[in-house]
């Protein structure tokens, strides 16, 4: 017996599963910009810190078997924002921390 069917297109799914992804990140490009500018270092460091935040490593290649190599990508996806929201709730902790320690 044969199934008729067919698979939905993971490439695509993919690009629209890192919409947010790719605003977060423009967003966390754009916050650091007017304390490189304000630095007190010559135009070659202030350069080099922006590049350093503009770089970015994707090594993965989805093209030669995204069925193996999606895995890494899809959990990268989820873990991105969950670690910009505990490092968003950093600061509130350390308070909370010290109220429950004094005990």
């Amino acid at each position: 017996a044969s199934i008729n069917g067919h698979c939905s297109d993971l490439l695509a799914a993919y690009r629209y599963f890192s919409i947010p992804n790719i605003l977060t990140d423009i967003a966390i490009l754009l916050l650091p910009v007017s304390t490189v500018w304000n630095l007190q270092v010559s135009k070659l460091q202030k350069v080099g810190i922006f590049f350093t935040f503009l770089t970015s490593f994707f090594t993965v290649d989805l093209n030669r078997d995204y069925s193996y190599y999606g895995v890494t990508t899809m959990l990268l996806s989820i873990a991105e924002p969950g670690a910009y929201f505990i490092c968003s709730t950093l600061p509130y902790i350390r308070s909370l921390a010290y109220r429950l320690y004094q005990r």
